[in-house]
This record gives structure tokens, sequence and C-alpha cells, in this order.
């Protein structure tokens, strides 16, 4: 089911997502799921997933964190006393001002010298019942802008969708 919050269409599926897209750039053949053996559906399957991840990890937004208690798993090979692996769906590890520990994320594994790690992050979050309504705004206009181009050959509507998403 669909709802209205503030103007906004919140609980959306991935499709009505992309299909919004489509609208804002003026594309009148609409989706009905991402996997249509269409063009355009082809596109939006290939890029949906990594651009909602990179709209989730590029803030904090609230329905995105979570916290964990992390324990150290191994003793990186120098630099840092101990090495946290990162929990699977980690988009991002948030900084906690209070705890102020230095630390460093590579490869999926968080160094640092504390022994225990009271971890807040950004997740990945797939379900679209879960998004916000600014998220799922914004989650729309950043796929046009980055469909926009390619779909329509307009680069100056590329461009003010990206300033607008941006």
């Amino acid at each position: 089911d669909k709802q209205i919050v503030q103007g906004l269409v919140v609980n959306m599926a991935a499709v009505d997502i992309c299909n919004r897209a489509l609208i804002k750039i003026g594309h009148a053949k609409l989706l009905s799921a991402l996997t249509d053996d269409v063009e355009t559906a082809t596109i939006l399957n290939l890029l949906y997933s990594n651009l909602r991840d990179n709209l989730l990890q590029s803030f904090t937004w609230n329905f995105a964190m979570k916290r964990a208690i992390l324990s150290a798993t191994t003793a990186p090979t120098f630099g840092f006393g101990n090495a946290f692996l990162l929990p699977e769906d980690c988009l991002r590890a948030v900084i906690d001002d209070e705890a102020n520990a230095v630390y460093r994320v590579e490869n999926n594994i968080l160094l640092t010298d504390a022994s225990t790690i009271n971890l807040i992050y950004i997740s990945q979050i797939t379900d679209t019942a879960k998004f916000s309504p600014l998220f799922t705004e914004t989650l729309v206009t950043y796929i046009a802008s980055e469909i926009c181009e390619v779909l329509t050959a307009n680069s100056n509507q590329a461009t003010q969708l990206r300033n607008a998403y941006l």
C-alpha cells in the first residue's frame, strides 16, 4: 500500500521509484518490473542498487542507522592494536564523537587500538518500505540525473537534476 506523507509518496517498490525517475525526465513508457525486456529496464536494473547504496552512504539517514558491539578478531600487521570485522550490511561507519577512538576502515575491517567498539553505522537498506519520504524523493532525483542524458540526450536537464540532487 502507498501512503502520502507531506505530499510525498512512501512505501514505493523499486520499480515505482524508477518510474518516478522516468516521469521526472519526461519518459513516457513506464515499467511494470525492473526485469522487463526493454532497454530502459535493463539500464535501471543495472544502476538501481548501486545508486541506492551510494545515496545511503552519502548522508546519515536516520532510518538506515544501526548499532553493533564489535569484538576484536585479529591484530593488524602494524599501526593499530586491534581489527574488527564490520557487519555485512555496513555501508559506512559513523564517527561517535563521545568515544574519542582513533580508527581507520580498510577493506571492511575497522582498525583501532580500542579493545571493543560500540559501532554506529549506516546500513544497507534494500526494503523500500523502510525508506524515509525524503530519501525516496532524493533517490528518484538521483536516478533521474543518472539516466537522463542516456535516455533523452538532454545534458542541460541532466545537469539541472544533478544540481537538484546535490
